[in-house]
């Protein structure tokens, strides 16, 4: 998921954090237009000491939508 999410925001010119550690890239993904509901996802991921250069990923379901 995160190479998919890289490949995407290099063809868009977006800055990828791919150096240290802690710094974080943050995604925000529309889906359909749905009021009221979290139809969206938000896509954290960033590496760490620990992770032994892999990257870890957190997503959240979101909304970028008004209520009604």
């Amino acid at each position: 998921m995160v190479k998919k999410l890289i490949q995407i925001m290099k063809e868009k010119g977006y800055v990828v954090f791919e150096r240290g550690f802690y710094n974080l890239n943050v995604v925000c993904v529309r889906g359909e237009f749905k009021p009221d509901q979290f139809n969206c996802k938000m896509y954290i991921f960033y590496k760490t000491p620990e992770s032994n250069g892999e990257w870890v990923l957190h997503i959240f379901p979101i909304t970028t939508y008004p209520g009604l």
